[in-house]
């Protein structure tokens, strides 16, 4: 049996199983996650990506368009945020900022789906009312103004001064989102939320983990009002964070009832490693010097709960598939329905220690919904159940490669990226869904669903495997919102925590890169490509397989079981 980081100790524990009073910090440029790791050949690739050093071929070209990969599971090296923090110091803007318009600035809250976003145009005869104000009661404030206004003059003092905080809360947005980089001049004018202002907000998101996309609401707007440097030193802190999450395999951010280990780091490191303030932190970083290579540092453990130091631990899974729509999301005539759901999917992982069962985590997942596929010839929505009943986790797959079913719509697998030397699309495989990498179909690792019963004994007995898994997923925001093809997808960095505590609680046997011989023809509108795939992810095989119960959820709608036929797509 394997031991998943044999070279650290495991949840603060000793081989013993005692615990120990130091951890290895690895704050080196080499680090990846233990999952990841060598032997696993994703390994190089990884530490390019968190360098921002992006590979030459589909995958950099996708990160070249992503930028900052923090969302994606790969968060950045203490390189690189040194580079950007050190850039942070010689930009005037930065203290030029409005800062208190941003504070008192109320945001926005749109659909991410949404086309077109809600104008908030300046209307420039308001504007003029209140100055025509200011000049009849003769008076330099607008205290003034509203101590001698009419209740009518008043509704348009209020409006106005709405639409003023706007206005100047999105400049404020907007030159922050330039000054750092995220928004290229020239700044838009406009009083609404446009397509490039979105496009830079959801740039700042990724930058700093921030789980939206384009938003002007929740998490982004917080962030917003903390100041840039600030902002800088915790995302230095998260990632010290993250390594040792990931290298002692620990798990437990307060989303179930375990103490929140992420918030009880957090305070940790920044007092262990002295970075409070921006100053302190770039100074820790400046010291560190050429990072190249591994670079080990011992710091204290915290005290964990017990269930951390157990290295064979019964592990159970929970996924409640929350409220269940069999029927089609659209009209005879081909319109949207709206179909509502408010309890959605969820994925619990319980920890079984000492005659407790613990929550330690509780996060968003999906289940599966209607999708085209390709059916003799032809394309029709399907429906693509998540099936409820007893499963097991058997096998873990790290770095994984998605092999498409012939069910497939070849549009799912054609990219049109290139342009010839005469200004043609030309179209080809979609490599980078395939994988390795985090825009695979299933991220950044993957585990599979079996069928599975339980003997007299309570041992596991597995069954069929129906094609559903449980996977991490580079459209992260998805996770809320959308439904899958069956499986139940997690936020990449989420599944790289998942699994990483799963190998540390539990024993494996590490089976290599899997051998597998993957062909198929996808024909297109202009011709005929090739798919190749010989060489699929790096395989841990459990001693124990992990119990996994899907839950029926709460069936709305006239369909009370899974159609299986499909409706042809006109």
């Amino acid at each position: 049996m394997a031991s998943l980081g044999a070279a650290t100790s495991v949840a603060a524990q000793s081989e013993t199983g005692e615990p120990v009073s130091n951890w290895t910090l690895d704050l080196g440029d080499d680090w990846v996650p233990p999952i990841l790791a060598e032997p696993n050949e994703f390994a190089p690739t990884f530490r390019a990506l968190a360098a921002g050093d992006w590979p030459d071929d589909a995958l950099g070209q996708r990160a070249h368009e992503d930028l900052y990969l923090d969302n994606y599971g790969i968060p950045p090296t203490l390189t690189l945020l040194r580079q950007r923090m050190r850039a942070m110091t010689t930009l005037p803007c930065i203290d030029a900022l409005d800062m208190e318009g941003m504070v008192s600035f109320a945001g926005l809250d749109i659909d991410e789906d949404e086309q077109r976003a809600p104008v908030m145009a300046s209307d420039e005869a308001l504007e003029a009312s209140i100055n025509a104000l200011i000049v009849r009661y003769d008076v330099s404030s607008i205290e003034d103004v509203r101590a001698r206004a009419s209740r009518r003059e008043l509704r348009d003092l209020e409006r106005w001064l709405s639409e003023s905080r706007w206005r100047r809360g999105l400049e404020a947005v907007r030159e922050r989102l330039h000054c750092l980089g995220d928004l290229e001049a020239p700044i838009p004018t406009r009083h609404d939320l446009d397509a490039r202002t979105r496009r830079g907000l959801e740039l700042f998101e990724r930058r700093h983990r921030i789980r939206s996309r384009g938003n002007l609401s929740g998490a982004t707007l917080r962030a917003l009002r903390v100041p840039p440097r600030e902002l800088a030193r915790r995302d230095l802190v998260r990632v010290l964070v993250e390594r040792i999450r990931l290298d002692q395999g620990i798990l437990a951010d307060g989303t179930g009832d375990a103490p929140n280990l992420d918030e009880a780091l957090t305070e940790h490191v920044t007092a262990q490693l002295g970075i409070d303030t921006f100053e302190r932190a770039l100074a820790f970083l400046e010291g560190l010097g050429d990072l190249s290579g591994h670079r080990p540092r011992e710091i204290a453990t915290i005290e964990l709960p017990p269930y951390q130091y157990v290295s064979d631990l019964d592990i159970e899974i929970v996924i409640d598939r929350g409220d269940v729509w069999f029927d089609p999301p659209f009209h005879e005539d081909g319109t949207r329905r709206v179909l509502p759901v408010e309890r959605r999917p969820t994925l619990t992982l319980y920890a079984i220690h000492e005659g407790q069962r613990i929550v330690v985590v509780r996060w968003p997942t999906t289940i599966g919904g209607w999708h085209p596929e390709l059916v003799r010839g032809g394309t029709e929505w399907r429906y693509k159940e998540s099936p409820a009943g007893e499963f097991a986790w058997e096998r873990v797959i790290a770095a994984p490669v998605w092999l498409p079913p012939p069910s497939t719509p070849p549009a799912d697998l054609v990219t049109q990226r290139r342009i010839d030397e005469e200004g043609n699309v030309e179209e080809e495989i979609r490599a980078t869904l395939l994988g390795p990498g985090y825009a695979s179909a299933y991220g950044l690792v993957v585990a599979n669903h079996r069928r599975a019963t339980r003997t007299a004994s309570g041992a596991i007995r597995l069954g069929a495997d129906d094609g559903i898994r449980t996977h991490g997923s580079v459209d992260y925001t998805s996770v809320w919102r959308r439904a899958s093809h069956g499986c139940h997808r997690l936020e990449n960095h989420r599944a790289l925590a998942l699994f990483t505590f799963v190998l540390k609680h539990r024993p494996y046997t590490e089976e290599g890169h899997a051998r597998v011989r993957f062909s198929r023809n996808v024909r297109t509108s202009q011709r005929t490509l090739s798919l190749r795939i010989d060489r699929g992810g790096y395989g841990f095989a459990l001693a124990r397989p992990v119990p996994v119960r899907v839950l029926p959820g709460r069936i709305l709608g006239e369909l009370r079981e899974p159609p299986t036929e499909g409706i042809p797509i006109r």
